[in-house]
């Protein structure tokens, strides 16, 4: 789901305008509207819900994740990487939040 996000990001900041396109504004409305959309919340993108998982579910899930992406950070792809930084810093805060308190 990230990786999709940064994908769409990037295409739309590398596409050329269009000779076709008769405003050349279209453009950056579209890039300002993409800035102000937020990300999910951490739960959302760790796929955790407290109300069904017991803090044991929660912390092998997390474990899980931690490992996936923690070797994704170190990738020489950028959007990978950029990917796992968002991704790591999510798990940082569901398990400070859920585990940790």
């Amino acid at each position: 789901m990230i990786r999709n996000l940064f994908k769409r990001k990037k295409n739309k900041s590398t596409a050329q305008p269009s000779a076709a396109s008769p405003n050349p504004e279209e453009k950056n409305e579209e890039l300002s509207f993409k800035a102000v959309t937020p990300l999910p919340s951490p739960e959302k993108l760790c796929e955790i819900d407290p109300e069904t998982m017991d803090k044991k579910a929660i912390s092998a899930h997390l474990k899980i994740l931690y490992k996936r992406h923690n070797e994704a950070a170190s990738s020489l792809n950028k959007e990978l990487r950029n990917e796992a930084e968002t991704m790591l810093d999510a798990i940082v805060e569901c398990r400070s939040k859920y585990i940790d308190s």
